[in-house]
């Protein structure tokens, strides 16, 4: 839960938004977060091999997320790397909009 508060608290920061009253900060991290999400689950199917989608897939959906992970580290090298890039290219991706609107 602290890391959590970290970075929600570095998103918030980075993207401008930490003047904002709480709900909203709460909304725009739901949304921000979802997208972030969203984007790893792709970049994780295209570094994994295609033969292995269903059993991963399967894994998620059973609940089975250390199983998950599992089957990720032993294919994706450093996944936690991998996933904090993910995640930063996207909250850039954020930034960049965020300056354009």
């Amino acid at each position: 839960p602290q890391q959590l508060k970290q970075f929600h608290a570095l998103i918030l920061q980075e993207l401008g938004l930490d003047s904002f009253p709480p709900t909203v900060q709460e909304n725009l991290l739901s949304e921000i977060g979802q997208n972030i999400f969203m984007n790893i689950q792709v970049e994780v199917l295209t570094k994994l091999p295609k033969a292995l989608h269903p059993e991963y897939t399967k894994l998620l959906e059973a609940g089975e997320h250390e199983r998950a992970n599992q089957l990720l580290e032993q294919h994706i090298p450093n996944i936690d790397a991998f996933v904090s890039s993910v995640a930063t290219a996207t909250i850039k991706e954020f930034k960049a909009l965020w300056a354009t609107a």
